[in-house]
């Protein structure tokens, strides 16, 4: 018999729940409530809470139904990464029961595969990487291998690392009020780039920044044009996220990109992070890496990391 007692998530959980994140480790603000509920109704939630014997909430696994695959449960389809977070005590065995108590549940409401988004280990309070080694034991394969730049803001970087821009065009001004006029740049830019739209929408990401006011942080870059461009950084314990970083043809006319990362990550040495990650490179589920992208990302002192997905038959 299994030591926890595995539930749904409910809204009575909520507080709980937030707090287990905070403490737990690896979590991140992708992790907490808040930012999952912002979904609302988009997701069928699978989220489940692990208690002991004592009642006590030990883990929290935030997970949702795929919205291509209905027979699969993705942890999580609305975040970048995902994945079991448990209280820092809960170790070897008994964290593994918990994997196993959740394959059995998933399993129970007829799903056949679990899709797990790992946190890499930049994002870790603490090393805490026994999620993917029993993932591993229990036949998990690794599905998706992402490559993504950060910069170790710990170390002095010894590599040449091009001049700070001067910015005299550009003011460079802080705040969520931006947003509504940053947004028409950021999908204008990414349709004409890429032609994809931005993972939020307008009130999605205003939603999202009134909800984490000190971890959801946007520099707009602003000339006599206006708003010309724009950085959006998701900062959690250790790690400052270049979520966003758009500039319209006014900006690049003024070097805008280059200007607001470097403001991004010296704002992340003021709020004394330990990472700064600009996101991933690459495209077709990490099998095509963006050359172009990853040189300029490079050029500001950055190294590699990795975003894993595995997937497990249920």
């Amino acid at each position: 018999m299994s030591d926890w007692n595995v539930a749904p998530f409910e809204d009575r959980d909520r507080e709980a729940w937030d707090r287990l994140v905070e403490e737990g480790g690896k979590g991140t603000l992708l992790h907490t409530r808040r930012f999952l509920d912002y979904h609302g109704e988009r997701f069928v939630d699978r989220s489940l809470v692990f208690r002991d014997r004592g009642g006590h909430l030990r883990g929290v696994f935030p997970a949702a139904q795929s919205t291509e695959h209905p027979d699969t449960v993705v942890s999580h389809p609305g975040a970048t990464v995902g994945g079991l977070v448990s209280d820092p005590l809960v170790t070897g065995l008994p964290f593994a029961t918990m994997l196993q108590d959740a394959y059995a549940h998933w399993a129970g409401l007829g799903y056949r595969r679990l899709r797990y988004r790992a946190v890499p280990w930049i994002y870790h309070n603490e090393p805490r990487q026994e999620d993917l080694y029993y993932l591993w034991r229990s036949g998990a394969t690794l599905a998706v291998r992402q490559l993504s730049e950060c910069i170790d803001l710990r170390n002095v970087v010894k590599r040449r690392v091009r001049r700070y821009p001067k910015a005299e065009a550009i003011s460079l001004q802080f705040g969520a009020a931006y947003l509504p006029q940053l947004w028409p740049v950021i999908e204008a830019s990414l349709d004409a780039r890429h032609h994809v739209r931005p993972i939020h929408s307008v009130d999605e990401i205003v939603d999202l920044s009134a909800r984490f006011p000190d971890e959801i942080v946007t520099i707009a870059a602003v000339t006599n044009a206006g708003v010309v461009g724009g950085a959006v950084l998701f900062c959690s314990a250790n790690v400052v996220h270049l979520q966003y970083c758009i500039s319209s043809a006014e900006g690049m006319a003024v070097n805008s990109g280059d200007i607001l990362v470097y403001r991004a990550i010296e704002y992340a040495r003021e709020r004394n992070a330990n990472f700064f990650d600009f996101g991933i490179s690459t495209d077709r589920a990490g099998r095509s890496l963006n050359e172009g992208l990853h040189r300029f990302k490079i050029k500001f002192g950055a190294g590699t990391i990795v975003y894993e997905q595995y997937e497990l038959e249920l």
